[in-house]
């Protein structure tokens, strides 16, 4: 029986430095049946000059003109794939080989719209951090997921293309919580979710200069989004989430408070 074929997504915004990287062990997966979508997110580095070294039939690309933002790269992505699944890899982080071996497995022998996998965070030049992995409630997926973001970074999910065409991909007007509102929105259409405590991505955290470390951008996602799913079930949950995560990370992270401080004065940079 043919393996099905997996279209990977990579966005990429100025990381030329660590694009071939991650690009390397998506290309190295034990798993061969892949088409990999390089989404160049309007990039002023080198990061086309990186794509143009990176020789093997399987990678195809597309570029911005200028930056559109997580979400639309991804979507463009999503648009060009033609696989029956659809999985993601960031630009600064690393696949271990047998990743869509065993996802795929579990999910063409378990009948799974979405698997995600136990992820490794690391932080550049410091090893390792922690594991990190959530294990898929046994009932009451969708509450469950309104109330916290189990599943984890996009670059551990595998997910059906029939059920994120579905929900229409992701939400490019977030500049935040772009994964946690496409869980959501999966797992209220029905998809079926199963989470594998096998380490297969490692998470890099090159800096802290990313669009959920900022206050605003937290701020207006999570605002977005409980507009849209307000009177919807479980919607609380997510409320009191939000607020409770905004709270932690004024209290837990300078450059987070600085930002919620700046935000209240009306400063901007």
């Amino acid at each position: 029986m043919p393996q099905p074929l997996v279209s990977v997504v990579v966005p990429t915004y100025n990381r030329a430095e660590v694009l071939p990287r991650a690009v390397g062990s998506v290309l190295s997966q034990t798993y061969r049946n892949i088409e990999c979508i390089i989404v160049n997110d309007g990039s002023t580095d080198a990061t086309e000059e990186a794509v143009a070294l990176i020789v093997d039939s399987r990678v195809r690309s597309i570029r911005f003109p200028e930056n559109r933002g997580g979400g639309a790269a991804r979507n463009a992505g999503i648009a060009e794939a033609r696989g029956e699944f659809v999985a993601f890899c960031d630009d600064d982080d690393v696949w271990l080989p047998s990743k869509l071996t065993v996802q795929i497995d579990c999910m063409t022998n378990q009948d799974v719209d979405i698997s995600y996998t136990a992820v490794r965070k690391m932080y550049w030049g410091k090893g390792l951090r922690r594991d990190r992995f959530q294990a898929t409630p046994g009932s009451g997926v969708l509450k469950a997921i309104m109330a916290d973001n189990f599943i984890g970074s996009t670059s551990s999910v595998v997910v059906r293309k029939s059920i994120i065409d579905l929900v229409g991909g992701f939400d490019p007007y977030l500049p935040a919580l772009q994964d946690w509102d496409l869980y959501m929105r999966l797992i209220a259409a029905g998809a079926r979710v199963r989470g594998l405590d096998d380490v297969l991505v490692e998470y890099y955290k090159i800096d802290n200069k990313t669009v959920s470390r900022s206050f605003v951008n937290f701020y207006e996602a999570g605002m977005r989004i409980i507009s849209k799913i307000k009177g919807k079930p479980h919607w609380r949950r997510f409320r009191m989430r939000f607020y409770a995560i905004a709270v932690k990370r004024i209290l837990g992270s300078g450059n987070f408070r600085t930002d919620f401080v700046k935000a209240l004065l009306g400063i901007r940079d």
